[in-house]
């Protein structure tokens, strides 16, 4: 193969907290290494994120739990970077560190600065539900996106159209006035038509989204067939990726979600796919389609790879 394959959105470590009301038994847990086991060859770059659930939150009553973290992601981002010196070899992982935009800011900003001094960092993630934040409190607090853009980082955003807040259809506004900083919404805001509209009229090429994990997200549409998303046929995700790239293709990126591919979608029914399952259908697509939004566009989401 020519061009090198990335999967732009992946976690690793241990959930220690369960924010997506799982069966205890279901919260994730994987390590770099198995991570570089799973993917072997088949995929080059691998944008890796530690997992939602930070130990700094007692969940049950939203205290922090200083004795484990003086601020926000302070363990699980230092411990990717161990685990990313000690295992990736190749670097092969691109990794991505935590922020919350509400908590103890400046000192979580002091701490991504240490560990970006000596290791490469390749951008941030926000996850909204995890920190019960929206969009409006990232943008608020000028001092996180003053840091990207003095070291040139992207962010990728956790997104849902579940009327909380993982709605992003807002973004558009904000990243208008932050060109030079790009962003991707994760989880193509679940389908949401009004985000897709929104993104067609956007005039600027910092705004991507990414497709993971496309296979469950399908299902999750075609089961519980929720309002206010793209009139596609979620039953065959063929079709509804190639609807996609065909009206949005400079937007797509393609993720995995690793290891979030398996979750509850109802009492009774619940998406399976696995990490091999999103990537025999990544290598499925036509070369184009695959080059598009598993390469080049995800560099020009990384790198500004115009």
């Amino acid at each position: 193969m020519s061009f090198e394959l990335y999967d732009i959105h992946s976690h690793s470590g241990n959930q220690k907290n369960n924010i997506f009301n799982e069966k205890i038994e279901n919260l994730k847990k994987t390590s770099i290494p198995e991570l570089l086991d799973q993917y072997g060859d088949r995929i080059d770059k691998i944008v890796n994120f530690p997992m939602p659930g930070t130990v700094y939150f007692n969940y049950d009553g939203s205290e922090v739990d200083s004795k484990n973290s003086q601020y926000p992601y302070k363990i699980e981002n230092e411990e990717l970077i161990k685990a990313v010196e000690r295992y990736d070899k190749h670097g092969k992982i691109l990794p991505f560190l935590c922020i919350n935009p509400k908590i103890r800011v400046s000192e979580q900003l002091e701490g991504l600065f240490s560990l970006l001094k000596n290791n490469k960092i390749f951008g941030l993630k926000f996850h909204t539900l995890d920190t019960n934040c929206g969009i409006e409190d990232l943008f608020f607090n000028s001092e996180i996106i003053s840091f990207c853009r003095e070291f040139k980082l992207p962010m990728i955003i956790h997104s849902g159209d579940f009327n909380n807040v993982e709605d992003c259809k807002n973004i558009f506004k904000y990243a208008d006035k932050n060109k030079d900083i790009n962003f991707c919404i994760a989880h193509l805001m679940t389908f949401s038509r009004e985000f897709f509209e929104r993104m067609k009229e956007y005039k600027n090429d910092n705004v991507f989204t990414d497709i993971s994990p496309f296979l469950s997200l399908c299902e999750y549409v075609n089961k519980v067939k929720p309002k206010g998303v793209l009139d596609l046929n979620y039953k065959n995700p063929e079709e509804v990726i190639i609807k996609l790239f065909n009206d949005y293709k400079k937007f797509i990126l393609w993720g995995s979600d690793e290891p979030f591919g398996k979750f509850k979608i109802s009492n009774k029914d619940r998406a399976s796919y696995s990490l091999k399952d999103e990537i025999d259908f990544l290598y499925s697509l036509n070369k184009e389609m695959r080059r598009t939004i598993a390469s080049d566009n995800s560099k020009k989401f990384l790198f500004n790879n115009k």
